[in-house]
């Protein structure tokens, strides 16, 4: 059994967390979403388009969140890119 909640550890006043999208492939129990409420989360912030909620759980997560009160940070546009990646990319660019 994977951890549903990661709690990132940027040394804000609040918590962060990073988990699985509810109900998808990595959380078939609807774990994600228990912790979500056992955590008191505040806000939610998805990475995933709502074409691609409604795909791979078939659930429109951010009218569903919204509808249970949680509040929800805008989207569009993240680009995630690992710290990995993104000093190979670095290292690239200081050769050419």
């Amino acid at each position: 059994m994977s951890v549903p909640l990661t709690e990132l550890p940027f040394g804000f006043s609040g918590r962060i967390f990073q988990s699985s999208i509810s109900f998808g492939q990595y959380d078939l129990h609807g774990e994600v979403y228990d912790c979500f409420c056992e955590e008191q989360i505040g806000g939610i912030v998805l990475l995933a388009s709502d074409e691609e909620c409604l795909h791979k759980t078939g659930c429109n997560w951010r009218v569903l969140y919204h509808k249970e009160g949680f509040q929800m940070g805008l989207s569009s546009g993240f680009d995630v890119i690992s710290p990995v990646r993104s000093r190979h990319r670095s290292n690239n660019t200081s050769r050419a």
